[in-house]
């Protein structure tokens, strides 16, 4: 809305060509069939259980008209790329030359994407790998989010060095990369392409008291690490 631009429903879901106006027309009727016969999606708790499949089958309708709402108000060739940011430039740019089709990276534009069902097997075989993790391990990786109060989040998959530990905890060390402007956040690898620096508190005189804090709060992460 700050450019004065507003979609409508019709906008996303109802192309302008003639025959594919006629053909989604026809499609949303199973959407009033379900809501007022069957009863399928008659109430709000119905509805979110079937938006996962709902979505699929839009998304599914976006790809096969090469987003052609989408493309009814956006393009390509109008696209100035020195205004956008150098990130959305190149992904731009990579869906282009990969004969990607708009819907492909912007799912969740208008309504929010539905939360994806995800198979937790993969992820309970790495905690049960996890568990057995050494006791003398140098490094220790986080299995899951550990979060550390005011300093933040550890995400997952994160490398620690092992200071020292206990038959029940371990005490961690954390080294790596802050960019300038987005101190808050640390890298763990410097990317080439990005002006990052060597971790430091931007307050010196709380450093220690800081990586010490640290330091002991990780320890209660440590059963998944």
């Amino acid at each position: 809305m700050l450019k004065g631009i507003r979609a409508e429903c019709a906008d996303c879901h109802i192309p302008t060509d003639p025959i594919d106006y006629v053909i989604t027309k026809i499609r949303a009727s199973k959407d009033i069939y379900h809501e007022f016969v069957t009863g399928k999606i008659d109430n709000e708790d119905k509805y979110e259980a079937h938006r996962m499949e709902m979505a699929e089958t839009v998304w599914a309708q976006l790809r096969a008209n090469d987003s052609a709402t989408c493309r009814s108000c956006h393009s390509y060739d109008a696209m100035d790329t020195y205004e956008q940011s150098e990130e959305s430039a190149k992904m731009h740019e990579y869906g282009i030359a990969n004969n990607q089709t708009c819907i492909d990276c912007h799912k969740g534009v208008a309504h929010f994407a539905p939360e994806p069902e995800l198979d937790s097997e993969a992820y309970n075989r790495v905690v049960a790998q996890a568990e057995k993790t050494p006791a003398d391990a140098t490094t220790v990786y986080s299995v899951g989010p550990i979060p550390l109060k005011e300093f933040g989040t550890i995400n997952p998959a994160v490398e620690m060095s092992v200071v020292s530990h206990t038959d029940t905890t371990r005490t961690v060390a954390l080294s790596g990369y802050q960019m300038k402007g987005a101190e808050q956040v640390l890298y763990m690898a410097k990317d080439n392409e990005t002006s990052l620096q060597p971790f430091r508190m931007l307050d010196n005189k709380h450093l220690k008291l800081a990586s010490l804090k640290l330091m002991n709060m990780a320890m209660s992460g440590a059963q998944r690490l």
